[in-house]
């Protein structure tokens, strides 16, 4: 769907018997796409906004905000996974994206972005994934892909690939595994 930008007024007070509100956001997009309102008020009870409104041939059409601060924070919200604001903004401010990512890190007990990022370029999520899905019993033992990242990484692995390479040749850390393949050793 087509992002647009537009003009945000908030608002005290509204004095209008013709009010219709939306069932959905969406719907309420396609409306002032449809009419071509380009300026958006946001009605506020206590201090914050509650909805989202424009006036058109004297009428007052709203839709609840949901908690999103505009339309273009519903959108990319939806678009990347997210299913209500309150997350999203979490997310946000934590730099997280994608929906999925931010689930990681909260499941995962990941403290932040920085350790969420070698976590992801390692393989770990991946891995893990791969582990639950081919049903290896070591997938028992972490219970989300940071605890498979500190395991590896304490045995000094860098990489999920690497870790599962050795693990499949019967090494339990980087260092054995490393000196064993430099003599060619195949197995533990």
């Amino acid at each position: 769907m087509k992002q647009n930008n537009y003009q945000y007024f908030n608002v005290k007070s509204v004095k209008n018997d013709n009010v219709i509100e939306f069932e959905s956001i969406k719907d309420f997009h396609r409306y002032i796409e449809l009419v071509h309102q380009k300026s958006v008020f946001l009605l506020a009870e206590n201090t914050q906004s509650n909805y989202f409104a424009v006036v058109h041939n004297g009428g007052l059409i709203q839709q609840q905000t949901l908690g999103y601060k505009t339309l273009e924070d519903y959108f990319t919200a939806t678009e990347n996974g997210f299913h209500d604001a309150q997350n999203y903004y979490e997310a946000l401010a934590g730099g997280f994206l994608k929906y999925e990512d931010f689930k990681l890190v909260k499941e995962a007990a990941i403290s932040d972005k920085q350790e969420f990022e070698k976590i992801k370029n390692g393989g770990y999520i991946e891995g893990f994934a791969e582990m639950i899905k081919d049903g290896k019993e070591t997938s028992a033992v972490f219970a989300n892909p940071n605890e498979l990242y500190r395991h590896a990484s304490a045995k000094g692995f860098s990489s999920y690939n690497n870790y599962k390479e050795a693990i499949s040749k019967g090494f339990s850390d980087a260092e054995t595994y490393v000196v064993a393949r430099d003599k060619k050793f195949e197995n533990a």
